[in-house]
């Protein structure tokens, strides 16, 4: 049987696919997302491990009231969230919806034009689990 070796896709190329079509999936009300952020997230993260940085998740928790949400820029305010996840290594902030890696100290500005609370969701050896289902449900 052959086999063909296609290339890896790299955590760049992977998030800006991502985006892609993120834009294209919030941009069509009615369309099936592309991914969980919590799953983008470790899928980026694995990949930066995989080149040889040190990542780890964190995610934006929106005001407990229930007037606020997280509403990211890049979708017109069609989009609201409780939660956001997104992968940082090396002072970067790793996000599809983003598409590019953002310095941490500007990445909420751009995201949603304000600072939120933000806090650590897992450490680099978590991300080193094998298995995404485990990480997944480990999500508090």
């Amino acid at each position: 049987m052959i086999s063909e070796n296609k290339p890896v896709e790299s955590a760049r190329e992977f998030m800006q696919r991502m985006n892609s079509e993120l834009r294209r999936d919030y941009t069509f009300r009615g369309r099936k997302y592309t991914d969980l952020c919590l799953v983008l997230a470790i899928k980026i993260g694995k990949k930066l491990l995989n080149e040889g940085h040190i990542p780890h998740i964190e995610k934006l928790i929106a005001p407990s009231t229930r007037s606020r949400q997280i509403v990211p820029l890049a979708y017109g305010g069609r989009v609201q969230w409780g939660i956001h996840c997104f992968c940082v290594s090396d002072q970067e902030v790793w996000d599809p919806v983003i598409g590019v890696p953002v310095p941490i100290a500007d990445y909420q500005l751009r995201l949603i034009g304000e600072t939120l609370h933000r806090e650590a969701h897992f450490s680099p050896e978590k991300l080193r689990d094998d298995d995404e289902n485990k990480i997944i449900v480990s999500f508090d």
